[in-house]
């Protein structure tokens, strides 16, 4: 009668190996800056950088030096969670960059950065049931050194 006790203790393993779901697909095409450019992009002053340790991950990041930034307006769904994020980190200790969220009728969210180490930075938020747009901006307000900005990511929360 040991078969019993052998079918309890494989039963967590089979809960253990079970692959976990794949992340959803990021709404913003080429999020990794990969094509070299920021076509698609409403560009203020913001460069794609080519130096690796301007880069997170791959062969391109946007620079952003201080009193510049970009945007990306993206088609979102009423009444649906969201979570924009991305990679960044600024090059002087001390100075900070911003990214955010605005077109909500509920006002605009924004979060900091300000390690000189790349930082997940994420922003979750909620659309109402009148929103259908998004506007999704970095920029490095002052100081005197750039940011470095890549992976810039929307996904759907499900």
């Amino acid at each position: 009668m040991r078969f019993p006790t052998l079918i309890v203790l494989l039963a967590p393993l089979a809960l253990i190996a079970s692959p976990a779901a794949p992340p959803a697909p990021s709404l913003i095409p080429d999020g990794g800056f990969e094509s070299g450019n920021l076509e698609g992009f409403a560009v203020y002053g913001a460069q794609i950088t080519r130096e690796p340790a301007e880069i997170f991950l791959g062969g391109h990041a946007v620079r952003l030096n201080p009193g510049t930034g970009f945007a990306y307006s993206a088609s979102v769904k009423p009444n649906t969670r969201y979570t924009f994020s991305l990679q960044g980190r600024v090059a002087r200790e001390g100075e900070f960059f911003r990214i955010g969220v605005n077109g909500l009728k509920a006002g605009e969210i924004n979060e900091g950065g300000n390690s000189t180490r790349f930082q997940k930075i994420l922003v979750h938020f909620t659309t109402g049931p009148d929103d259908r747009r998004v506007d999704l901006f970095a920029f490095k307000d002052g100081g005197e050194g750039p940011a470095f900005i890549d992976e810039f990511s929307l996904v759907e929360v499900r």
